[in-house]
C-alpha cells in the first residue's frame, strides 16, 4: 500500500519532494504521502481510485501504468476497515491519506 503510494508520488514528481508521514490518534493509524509533483485536478480525485482509470487517460500522457494501483490500494485499505483519500497539496502536488482503525477485529468461526 505505502509502496504503491510512494512509488506514484516519485513517478509524478520530477523536482521537489515526496514525504511519508505516520501518526496515531485515539482510534486510528494515519499514513500520509505528500508530494510536490504535478498534482491531480479536484474533479479527478475520486476517479483516480477507479479500476483502469488515470487522471490523464489520453494516449499522449507522459507516465505509464495500467490504472490499477490506486484501485487496489483503496480496496485493500477498505478491507481493513479504513479509507484512503486524495487532496491537493498547498501549491502543487497531492496528498494521499490512509486511515486505518487501530484495532482490526476479525471474526473467527468455531470449528466445532
Amino acid at each position: 500500500m505505502l509502496r504503491n503510494l510512494a512509488g506514484n508520488a516519485l513517478k509524478f514528481t520530477e523536482h521537489g519532494f515526496v514525504e511519508l508521514e505516520a501518526g496515531v490518534t485515539a482510534d486510528a493509524v494515519v499514513l500520509r504521502v505528500r508530494d510536490s509533483g504535478i498534482g491531480i485536478r479536484p474533479e479527478d480525485h475520486e476517479h483516480v481510485f477507479d479500476m483502469f482509470r488515470q487522471a490523464d487517460g489520453s494516449d499522449t500522457r507522459g507516465f505509464g501504468g495500467t490504472g490499477l494501483g490506486l484501485y487496489i490500494v483503496r480496496r485493500f485499505v477498505r478491507q481493513l476497515g479504513g479509507d484512503v483519500t486524495v487532496t491537493n497539496a498547498s501549491g502543487d502536488g497531492s496528498v494521499f491519506t490512509v486511515t486505518l482503525p487501530r484495532a482490526i477485529r476479525t471474526r473467527v468461526a468455531d470449528a466445532a
